[in-house]
């Protein structure tokens, strides 16, 4: 069994950034053994074939490796929001399950709750490309959600359709959504996060995490919406976004989900 009940989420999306660290290392193996693939190999005794590919390899000039960081990085960022959108999912569902009675469910979370299932069954006849809405079952939990009912279903598909670019500040308002208050000095207080900031106090830390989580962000769209063009990330600048995105995936996760467990 699951110690928290975002645990399936969280492997998920770190599996992702463990298969995309998979990926960088083998292009970083690829651009280090290129130079030398001649001297190592026996030729001897390859075939007309292998002689051929590894020429065509050998021959290849260096390729402008920063468009396959940038997908890399649209790939990290994509999983992120995914990551979000299904705690978001996963979190509603908890207070479902953790809050008995729909009359003690917090009224920004009621309110919520009919104002996305709205936004949801507008989606009707233009679906959402990357949401799976059945909206039969949305108008279903919605009936639950009366005052004196104690069997009312949130619906939890309903409020992942706020989750989209997740500056930090569109991510202020997704844990509003939930009923929470977000206090960035939190993560400001993580000690990681200094040591990889170089800063020091809440503040400035907080201030660096959410100026990170902007530039990544925005970088992101620039690549989508205008191709890679003048748009330089190294090697370096990716394992360090990996890095950053892991640590505070997990951190968010921990903040919200201790401010639902006091819900009662």
């Amino acid at each position: 069994m699951p110690k928290n009940y975002y645990d399936s989420v969280l492997l998920e999306f770190n599996t992702l950034l463990s298969e995309i660290n998979d990926d960088l290392d083998f292009l970083r193996s690829s651009l280090k053994i290129r130079p030398r693939l001649s001297s190592l190999l026996d030729w001897t005794n390859l075939d007309p074939a292998g002689k051929d590919l590894a020429n065509s390899f050998i021959s290849k000039k260096t390729p402008a490796v920063s468009p396959a960081y940038l997908g890399m990085l649209v790939t990290m960022l994509g999983g992120f929001e995914q990551f979000v959108r299904k705690f978001v999912e996963t979190t509603v569902s908890e207070i479902n399950r953790k809050i008995t009675a729909f009359d003690r469910v917090p009224e920004r979370v009621k309110e919520q709750n009919i104002h996305f299932t709205g936004r949801a069954l507008c989606l009707l006849r233009e679906p959402l490309d990357h949401i799976v809405i059945n909206h039969e079952e949305m108008v279903a939990k919605l009936a639950t959600c009366t005052s004196g009912s104690m069997s009312y279903k949130l619906n939890s598909a309903a409020f992942s359709i706020s989750v989209r670019n997740l500056t930090p500040s569109h991510l202020t308002e997704i844990v509003k959504i939930l009923g929470i208050e977000i206090d960035w000095d939190y993560f400001g207080r993580i000690p990681e996060y200094s040591t990889m900031f170089g800063t020091s106090g809440a503040r400035a830390t907080n201030r660096a995490i959410q100026d990170k989580l902007s530039h990544l962000v925005k970088l992101r769209n620039r690549v989508a919406h205008t191709g890679y063009a003048g748009i330089t990330v190294t090697d370096q600048d990716l394992e360090g976004y990996l890095k950053f995105i892991k640590i505070f995936a997990t951190d968010i996760a921990i903040y919200i989900s201790t401010k639902i467990s006091k819900m009662q």
